[in-house]
């Protein structure tokens, strides 16, 4: 292999300066390239904006159902002590059972209640037709009923 020599031989050295000079190019096209889609293609304000509120929104639900579910498991436990104190204080067979009854009732519907939360809580976007509902008038029956279930309570 001989090296050129010569007058007008040194261009041969220059031959990898194009090929170096487009690779440079392609880079820097295609990091402009990058940059303008991320500010072309970025969600706007406007968006950000619109998916905040409605996440938030998501999380005041939730915590509203949070403290439902808090509620009526609460109450629900409430009655369950208070019907078992009351069943052991009677010492009558016949109000054990009522007693025992009512707690059963009261345990299964707090359950329901749990589960139904649960279950909503667990999906992106709660689903108003399996909504935790608040008692109504028409549960207004359901409610005397168990309270009248529970015995009156004794002093101690």
């Amino acid at each position: 292999m001989r090296l050129v020599t010569g007058p007008g031989g040194w261009w041969v050295l220059l031959t990898p300066l194009p090929l170096v000079a487009l690779a440079g190019l392609v880079v820097g096209v295609g990091t402009a390239v990058a940059q303008a889609a991320r500010w072309l293609l970025a969600p706007s304000s406007e968006e950000r904006l619109a998916a905040l509120e409605e996440r938030t929104e998501r999380l005041l639900e939730h915590n509203r159902m949070a403290r439902e579910l808090h509620d009526s498991i609460g109450h629900a436990l409430t009655v369950a002590v208070v019907q078992a104190g009351a069943a052991r204080a009677a010492g009558s067979a016949q109000f054990t059972e009522r007693a025992l009854a009512a707690i059963e009732d009261t345990g299964r519907r707090a359950l329901e209640d749990l589960e139904r939360v649960l279950r909503l809580l667990r999906q992106d976007e709660p689903d108003s037709a399996h909504a935790p509902r608040r008692p109504a008038l028409t549960d207004l029956e359901r409610l005397v009923e168990s309270a009248r279930a529970a015995p009156p309570s004794t002093p101690r």
